[in-house]
């Protein structure tokens, strides 16, 4: 079967954002404005020759060789359109390992056929429908959780636009500019430039002296909202600052059209605290072929370490 790879620069956006809107299950990690806003140009798709499914690619250059990378705040890139075929899937994924020596990407929904070549991991993700009533919904939360709201805190919780406070709290307190998966300036154009497209929503918890504590930034689509950014300082843990502003964002959207993407939840701490608001499961899995072998990819890594 014949795959076309195309930039984003040759790409019809018009026809790529219909082909992902009216997949089962669109996000917002395929739709051209978010991908405009956390990459600017540096993104692609590849496609089969109908236009009828296809994927977001990040293409990069690892040791001077073509490679594909999973970035930050791109949980999933596909697969978006029409469910494809066993054969499809692994002509799809041959097309891939002629092209990239790297590679390393993720897929919602389950795999439809065996992926030889490439190592793979299921990933659990947390979401929760907010189509009911915020009263229904807070009835499922649980036990402690209903405990830590009851009894109220000194926390004054508000929207407000994404400042450089936040910002300068992210570069603390944020696990992936911690760990170097991003570094603080790429975190700061993502939240202005989310901002700027109207795709955030940006809750802030403020101690009695005014300081704030944590900040809730999520980006949403037309029907999902996604939490990208849960950001918690030491005081705010102490405060529980996070369970009221999730709590916050619920109820706002309670009622609503909307499902609420807990993001992050393959780490066991993470979820537990997700399912506090009655959260559901669900899977998507990550793709993965060395550049090496393994063995190789460490003794290099080991070697390049040493004479930094």
């Amino acid at each position: 079967m014949n795959f076309t790879i195309t930039h984003r620069a040759q790409l019809d956006l018009r026809k790529w954002d219909h082909l992902v809107q009216t997949s089962a299950a669109p996000r917002i990690y395929g739709f051209s404005a978010y991908l405009d806003a956390v990459y600017g140009e540096k993104w692609a798709v590849v496609t089969d020759s109908g236009f009828t499914f296809g994927m977001v690619l990040f293409p990069s250059v690892r040791w001077l060789l073509p490679s594909l990378t999973q970035p930050p705040f791109i949980q999933t890139s596909g697969l978006y359109g029409k469910k494809c075929t066993e054969e499809e899937f692994i002509d799809f994924l041959s097309l891939l390992n002629r092209k990239y020596w790297k590679i390393g990407f993720s897929l919602k929904g389950e795999i439809p056929a065996a992926t030889p070549g490439f190592r793979t991991e299921k990933r659990l993700n947390l979401f929760l429908p907010l189509s009911t009533s915020y009263d229904l919904i807070e009835s499922g939360y649980s036990t402690n959780l209903k405990r830590i709201l009851s009894e109220g805190s000194e926390l004054s919780i508000a929207e407000e636009p994404p400042a450089r406070e936040f910002i300068s709290l992210a570069q603390k307190k944020f696990p992936p500019i911690l760990l170097g998966l991003i570094d603080g300036k790429q975190f700061e154009r993502y939240v202005h430039r989310c901002h700027r497209a109207h795709l955030a929503e940006f809750i802030t918890a403020r101690d009695s002296s005014g300081e704030m504590v944590a900040g809730l930034f999520a980006v949403k689509d037309k029907s999902r909202l996604y939490l990208t950014c849960p950001v918690t300082g030491t005081r705010g843990r102490a405060l529980n600052a996070m369970h009221f502003l999730i709590d916050r964002l619920i109820e706002k959207y309670g009622g609503a059209n909307y499902t609420l993407d807990f993001e992050g939840s393959s780490i066991s701490g993470v979820a537990r605290f997700y399912r506090n608001f009655g959260s559901l499961e669900e899977f998507y899995h990550s793709f993965y072929k060395p550049l090496l072998s393994e063995k190789a990819d460490r003794i290099l890594k080991g070697v390049l370490r040493g004479k930094n």
